[in-house]
């Protein structure tokens, strides 16, 4: 790499307006030789240079694009000068490196902990996957957990990208302690465990208990590439309930246990129990729209099912995936289409009992539909494909993984069937899709708490009388002192949850006691409330018509918001008189 940048690096040296400052330096006099340096003795010298040197010589070359390429050479070279190991040997397995930017993250993890040393420099410079490297020491780091030793395993694991999927996982279920990672690290099966635990994560079922249940030796069926093909992908996100997964522990138990397992996943699929068996405590995002996914694919199958030569459309399908070009995502996305109109792929969505391969003929149908399709034959295919690429690499996106990173990790059956009609939505006219979720109705709760207030003091401004005249006005000092909703929300909790209640109770799993949706009302007491002017303005205005214009003055001025805004002696009784009706 050093061969290809010196001569930029030396033009634009001579030709910088600024190299005269910096003559007669051991940098300067490299540059300036007729031979080409060795890599070794330009950067060593560079690094040797007084740091004034060393930004002169930036100065110089700042126009040059070789000076990025040269920083991916410095900077691990930085790092290990730092350390006290920068040789010549380390340099050079630093300059024969394919990505040394890679190197870079891994020496930065080392440096914190201090076990930057050159028997470690000498693991992970031998490391065929620097990247996923970098990836899992980070991981350690944030939990605190990055030893010597921990170092260790991962530099020799078999395979870092699976180690780091699996310890991600654990690190978002706020697991990732040393007893765990050393579970991890040591498994038998890294690809099978990093397949299995997005779906706990994605059910909000990771916990520590779950996590050493399915690890446990009588368990070791679930964690196979057989189980996660099985088992795993064919069980919707919102059935992977609690209840659902100690069946699946304990039909892993049984002497036969795969067809167990299907046996009960089959009941599962069937529906059996669904309503007991719902998780109150995950998110419904999926279960929500589910149910408007299913009452979709009904209008679907009305619109285009009769009728369908179902077998002559799949071949039509697949004879269009199959001549796509060959980029990373269009072969994510024949890769997809193979999987699920394979033989052995099965999910038929309970509700509408339509199955995936009926939907991808009623959707392919449907976009060639100009009539009620409002988006291009163009566009609504490249939606479709896009459908295809995500349902394959689902995980893999989630993970921040490009399209040509780590092995395919798609998303579950029911997942695959809601992905095909989410990218219908919004251009067909049969596919209307409900997002109903806690996040909305995080957004909401502010603004209806807002209006409810609005309503209930306006209520209070149509009774103001001499009878309640003070304790309106205490209310209006104590709502301007607290600047939230606190004094008046016990009058309105009942009317905002009732409200929000009705328009969200799906995405609590119709689960009035659910521990989000009653945080998300208890919080009802920190919504920000300023906007009292209308109970202000009745008060002034019924302080006026009770009492003289000087009195009236003086009970006013008490308020904070008035006296707040006016000069000491302001308040003149004629000028108040004068504003009353």
């Amino acid at each position: 790499m050093f061969a290809n940048i010196y001569p930029s690096l030396k033009y634009g040296f001579e030709q910088s307006r600024f190299k005269v400052l910096f003559q007669n330096t051991a940098i300067a006099n490299l540059l300036a030789q007729d031979e080409e340096p060795s890599a070794w003795g330009f950067f060593s010298t560079y690094l040797s240079s007084w740091w004034w040197n060393r930004l002169r010589f930036r100065s110089c070359i700042l126009t040059s694009h070789s000076l990025f390429q040269f920083d991916v050479i410095l900077k691990p070279l930085q790092s290990l000068k730092r350390a006290g190991i920068l040789t010549q040997e380390n340099f050079a397995l630093i300059a024969a490196h394919a990505n040394p930017s890679d190197m870079e993250s891994v020496l930065l993890r080392l440096q914190e902990p201090g076990i930057l040393t050159q028997e470690n420099f000498a693991l992970i410079a031998a490391h065929a996957n620097l990247r996923s490297l970098a990836w899992t020491l980070f991981l350690l780091q944030e939990a605190r957990i990055l030893t010597r030793e921990n170092l260790a395993l991962i530099a020799a694991h078999a395979n870092t990208h699976n180690l780091a999927v699996a310890l991600f996982l654990l690190k978002r279920g706020r697991i990732l302690i040393q007893e765990n990672f050393a579970l991890v690290a040591a498994h038998a099966n890294p690809r099978s465990l990093a397949l299995v635990l997005p779906h706990l994560h994605q059910a909000r079922i990771l916990t520590q208990g779950s996590f050493a249940a399915l690890l446990a030796p009588n368990h070791a069926t679930l964690l196979t590439i057989e189980a996660h093909d099985r088992i795993w992908s064919r069980i919707p996100n919102h059935l992977l309930t609690t209840a659902n997964f100690q069946r699946l522990l304990t039909a892993a138990e049984h002497a036969n246990p795969m067809a167990e397992l299907q046996r009960i996943i089959l009941g599962v699929q069937a529906g059996a129990g669904h309503a007991a068996a719902f998780n109150p405590s995950q998110s419904t995002h999926t279960a929500s729209v589910h149910e408007s996914v299913s009452a979709s694919a009904v209008r679907l199958r009305n619109s285009y099912g009769n009728p369908l030569n179902l077998e002559e459309k799949i071949i039509e399908i697949k004879a269009y995936i199959d001549g796509l070009d060959n980029t990373p995502e269009h072969q994510a996305a024949k890769r997809c289409i193979e999987r699920i109109t394979a033989a052995d792929y099965s999910f038929t969505d309970p509700i509408s009992q339509v199955s995936t391969l009926q939907l991808l003929a009623l959707a392919y149908t449907a976009i060639h539909d100009i009539d009620r399709c409002s988006a291009s034959l163009e566009d609504a295919k490249a939606l479709f494909v896009e459908g295809l690429y995500e349902s394959q690499r689902g995980y893999n996106i989630e993970f921040g993984q490009g399209p040509e990173q780590g092995q395919d990790a798609p998303i579950c059956v029911a997942g695959t069937f809601n992905k095909v009609m989410e990218k219908l939505n919004g251009i067909h006219t049969d596919v209307k899709l409900v997002f109903i979720t806690h996040e909305g109705a995080s957004s909401k709760f502010p603004r209806l708490a807002q209006k409810h207030a609005k309503d209930y003091l306006q209520t209070q401004v149509e009774s103001i009388n001499a009878g309640n005249h003070q304790s309106v006005q205490d209310l209006l000092e104590r709502l301007t002192t607290a600047e939230s909703l606190e004094p008046i929300w016990d009058a309105i909790k009942t009317q905002v949850q009732t409200e929000l209640w009705d328009e969200f109770s799906k995405a609590y799993g119709n689960n009035p006691e659910d521990a989000r949706f009653l945080a998300l009302i208890d919080h009802g007491i920190d919504v920000p409330f300023t906007d009292v002017s209308a109970l202000e303005t009745a008060l002034i205005a019924s302080t006026g018509d009770q009492a003289s214009p000087a009195q009236a003055c003086e009970s006013v001025a008490q308020h904070s918001l008035w006296a707040s805004s006016q000069p000491a002696g302001a308040c003149d009784p004629k000028d108040l008189g004068a504003a009353l009706p």
